[in-house]
């Protein structure tokens, strides 16, 4: 295959060309979600007329959204998680310094 200067190559079949569409964000809600729901990316791609790379594009920009977000709730709870094993190895640091102490005056 080989292409003239002016773009026509030869042997290749000529892509159809989309417009660039807008979709509204209860449109990629409903694919992402079918897409979670575990239907193929491709399956739900032909079945709702749009490319499989659009949907990709879309849940990776959904994965860097999320990804950095943490709800508070869940903030809270590694929080006191982190404090409970703060309190516990505090603990334990304390009765390691008494065996000690009590072992160096005997």
């Amino acid at each position: 295959m080989w292409c003239f200067w002016v773009g026509l190559c030869v042997g290749k079949t000529p892509r159809k060309s989309t417009p660039n569409r807008k979709y509204t964000p209860e449109f990629k809600a409903d694919v992402l979600r079918l897409v979670t729901n575990g239907e193929s990316i491709l399956g739900v791609a032909q079945k709702m007329g749009i490319s499989d790379s659009i949907i990709h594009a879309w849940r990776a920009a959904e994965k860097r959204t999320k990804g950095g977000e943490k709800s508070t709730s869940t903030l809270e709870e590694e929080v006191e998680s982190l404090r409970r094993q703060l309190r516990q190895t505090e603990l334990e640091r304390d009765i390691l310094k008494s065996v000690y102490s009590v072992g160096a005056v005997h």
